[in-house]
């Protein structure tokens, strides 16, 4: 049984996009503000890696929910 919510394995920063990898399959979003997942904008569905595109904010909040309703939760600071 799975309990724990996915896990960055690795995240950086290219130019204007954030780049990160999980540890499973899950589905993401992100938004410039803390939020609940499933309102914030979408990233990806079922999937272990990622990108998303940066403006001028500087912090960055990224949550991934797996296949079993397990949610990680991360500040991203650019």
């Amino acid at each position: 049984v799975d309990l724990v919510g996915p896990e960055l394995l690795s995240i950086y920063k290219q130019e204007t996009t954030v780049y990160f990898t999980l540890d499973e399959i899950a589905s993401c979003e992100y938004y410039f503000e803390e939020f609940d997942y499933g309102s914030g904008t979408d990233i990806f569905s079922l999937s272990s890696s990622g990108s998303f595109v940066i403006t001028d904010v500087k912090e960055y909040f990224l949550a991934c929910e797996d296949i079993f309703g397990n949610v990680g939760e991360w500040v991203v600071q650019v």
